[in-house]
């Protein structure tokens, strides 16, 4: 690909081997353009690259499963398809044709239970694969199912340990993944890398219990994911159990390059999206709403007398009582699930004991006395945690809160940073309201340590904390075409927070030091008060937040930090409104325009080949729409690019 690069004057290729971005860069307007970008020289070379791969296009190949008509013995052709997942393994051991890299699974309706590549499966299944295994539902088929995807790609004794990762190079698109093991992540992914799910139902068994925030699940996540590199969610709806998205880092090789995108999460009971020191993150244009803690157990340490079993009603001496379902014992918890809307604590602090509402809890054959903590997940509706080169862009998170649950302050972020470094926050609308107290619905907080810290155009309803909580300091390095309701930064750990260049922001309170809550920051010339924020939108009840007309946002911002489109991908035109929806303008992202830019080039010439060569996917390539990038998409761009 270096060839290529050359061909078309930059020298390698904008994307890895997989054909996924994976460091992220700020967003800046497009001021000039390499002349070879749209010479004709170019454009007739890389065609003719891409009639050379026309062969090796060829030679991937498709196999069919049906669960209800199939037959493991047949060939796998689409009149003859195979019966089981067994038999689309590329390491099924049977007579036969086999799957191999390249290839592509179509599965048609039906339950096909769970797909394991496992090291730990008592079979040598260590995978080093470089090039793509697709899985996915046949076209029409809508009524696909998994119970589980796992994948633990380790191989143990190897020296480092590092190089005992393996490359799993697999696909998986258009499943409803659905697991029956309550305790199992719906989709499980452990030190491994090139993986990839796409446009996916996936959600977690229920229990069987009924109660005022039922349905309830156990302390297992839609989809996780621990020490994987190349890792792209996108296009999926994620549901019911404990965090929807997690990736972690278990310190073998760590999570890095990750992509997670144009997502819908809701009615979990933690996070909804959490990354943690996975570098080199992007995570952009996802829905988050509808997060409970209520929906999974909430822990307590104290002492147990008698008998507990799975299942036990419990209930609070407390009046009324409070009532739930008692969980388990673990590392020193005792965990319930609440069933009553009387809730166990008082809303002023619920991790001191002294709030309960009572002091014992009694079950059929036990009590639980001496409570000296109680713990309740935070549910975040997005969590970035000690990373670096992260970009959050175009999402869309709201945190609104009822009832007590308002008060459970600390608990309730619709975006949490936690120390991460080079990370640029634009265009995102975070929604966090709450009539007990502005900080009580917290927008944004971040940790200390955060540096080189980039928030343009984002539309924050709530309040954005700005918290140091220990050294080093945590710095802001540029806050522009922000619309914010509530600002504060706050000294907790002796470090003061600061915002070292801002303008052209519109705070819905007064945030200086001298007549608000923040210290040390004063509005400047180019930035306004707007007592009445809520008079700059269309509809804010209805949760519609694009600009009224008439709105003092338009034109607003300053076009040196204004990203080239709105959320929309509305192009910002002249002076950029503040916020992240661009008043009355028209979307910029034209067929073709896969690095969505504003123009179709030669810089998408070669995203597009570069997809070819790895056998990747990205919708905005498909030009034809059959599912698949190929030479026949590459022929479609060029015939763009000449104006054909």
């Amino acid at each position: 690909m270096k060839l290529l690069g050359w061909v078309m004057g930059y020298g390698s290729s904008l994307k890895d081997g997989d054909g996924l971005k994976h460091t992220p860069t700020p967003i800046t307007r497009h001021t000039t353009h390499n002349p070879l970008h749209t010479t004709k020289t170019a454009i007739i070379l890389a065609l003719t690259i891409a009639c050379l791969l026309l062969p090796q296009i060829a030679q991937a190949a498709e196999y069919y499963l049906d669960a209800v008509a199939g037959n493991d013995a047949n060939p796998g052709t689409s009149d003859a398809p195979w019966k089981t997942l067994n038999r689309a393994y590329t390491w099924y051991s049977g007579s036969g044709t086999k799957v191999a890299e390249g290839d592509t699974v179509l599965f048609r309706n039906g339950g096909y239970g769970q797909f394991s590549e496992s090291a730990y499966d008592g079979m040598a299944r260590h995978f080093h694969r470089s090039g793509w295994v697709t899985y996915k539902a046949d076209i029409g088929h809508t009524a696909v199912y998994l119970t589980n995807i796992i994948c633990v790609n380790f191989h143990p004794g190897v020296s480092p340990v590092q190089d005992g990762i393996g490359e799993s190079y697999l696909k998986f698109e258009g499943f409803n993944i659905t697991t029956t093991n309550v305790t199992q992540n719906a989709i499980d992914l452990r030190y491994t890398s090139y993986f990839w799910i796409k446009d996916c139902n996936i959600s977690n068994a229920a229990m069987p219990y009924t109660g005022h925030f039922a349905p309830y699940y156990w302390s297992a996540n839609c989809v996780g994911a621990v020490d994987v590199m190349h890792l792209t969610v996108e296009g999926s709806t994620i549901s019911n159990g404990a965090a929807g998205i997690i990736v972690k880092n278990n310190e073998i090789a760590g999570s890095s390059y990750v992509t997670i995108k144009n997502n819908t999460v809701h009615n979990t009971g933690d996070d909804g999206i959490t990354t943690d020191r996975a570098n080199g993150t992007e995570v952009s244009g996802n829905y988050v709403y509808n997060l409970n803690a209520m929906l999974i157990p909430l822990k307590m340490q104290g002492t147990v007398t008698g008998t507990f079993t799975l299942g036990d009603v419990v209930t609070l001496n407390s009046s009324p009582p409070a009532t739930g379902i008692f969980c388990e014992v673990l590392s020193g918890y005792f965990k319930i699930w609440q069933t009553s809307a009387e809730f166990f604590w008082s809303p002023a602090n619920q991790q001191n004991a002294a709030h309960l509402r009572g002091d014992t809890i009694t079950g059929p054959n036990g009590t639980f006395t001496n409570i000296t903590y109680l713990d309740i997940e935070h549910t975040d509706c997005m969590t970035i945690s000690h990373e670096s080169n992260v970009v959050v862009k175009g999402n869309k998170l709201f945190r609104n809160m009822a009832g007590d649950e308002q008060f459970l302050f600390g608990g309730s972020q619709a975006l949490k940073l936690d120390a991460p470094t080079n990370i640029e926050i634009s265009n995102n609308l975070i929604i966090a309201p709450c009539t007990a107290s502005p900080e009580a619905g917290v927008t944004l907080l971040m940790g200390g340590g955060t540096t080189n810290f980039n928030l343009f155009n984002n539309t924050m309803i709530g309040a954005m904390l700005v918290r140091n909580i220990a050294p080093p300091p945590l710095e802001i390095t540029n806050m522009y075409n922000n619309l914010i309701s509530y600002l504060a930064l706050d000294v907790d750990g002796g470090c003061n927070p600061r915002i070292i260049n801002h303008g052209n922001n519109i705070f819905g309170s007064n945030p200086n030091g001298t007549g608000g809550p923040t210290y040390p920051f004063v509005v400047n010339g180019t930035e306004r008060v707007n007592y009445d924020i809520n008079s700059l939108f269309v509809d804010t009840a209805n949760d519609d937040f694009r600009l009224a007309p008439g709105s003092v946002a338009i034109d607003f911002g300053n076009p040196s930090y204004g990203p080239a489109i709105d959320i929309l991908g509305n192009a910002r035109v002249g002076a950029p409104d503040a916020g992240c929806y661009e008043y009355g303008a028209i979307s910029s992202t034209a067929t073709g325009d896969i690095n969505s830019d504003g123009s179709v080039d030669a810089i998408d010439l070669q995203l597009l080949i570069n997809m070819i060569l790895s056998g990747s996917f990205d919708s905005k390539a498909d030009l034809n729409s059959d599912s698949s990038v190929d030479a026949v998409d590459l022929q479609a761009l060029v015939n763009i690019i000449l104006g054909a």
